[in-house]
């Protein structure tokens, strides 16, 4: 059993990090999206969508401690965690 807590910490870890090259590669996206300035109702949404982006990359990698924590030794896989938190305190 301890040998299935090693492989789902290491694909947690693999996700970890493809998150994190997916969030730089967004954030060097919109920085080349909006570094001409052509003023268009295409460019805002594609600024406002890599925004967006980022915000759910970064609400995803504070989440992988969260599921590091909670997983167990009968756990398949790291996808059927169910991590719960608050984002304001009782």
């Amino acid at each position: 059993m301890a040998d299935q807590m090693e492989q789902n910490l290491t694909a947690l870890e693999f996700f970890k990090d493809w998150s994190n090259y997916l969030l730089v590669t967004t954030v060097a996206a919109l920085g080349w999206s909006s570094t001409h300035y052509t003023p268009s109702f295409l460019k805002l949404a594609c600024i406002w969508c890599f925004a967006a982006s980022i915000i759910f990359g970064i609400i995803t990698l504070s989440l992988i401690p969260l599921v590091a924590e909670q997983l167990q030794q009968d756990t398949k896989s790291i996808y059927n965690v169910k991590a719960s938190f608050h984002p304001f305190w009782r």
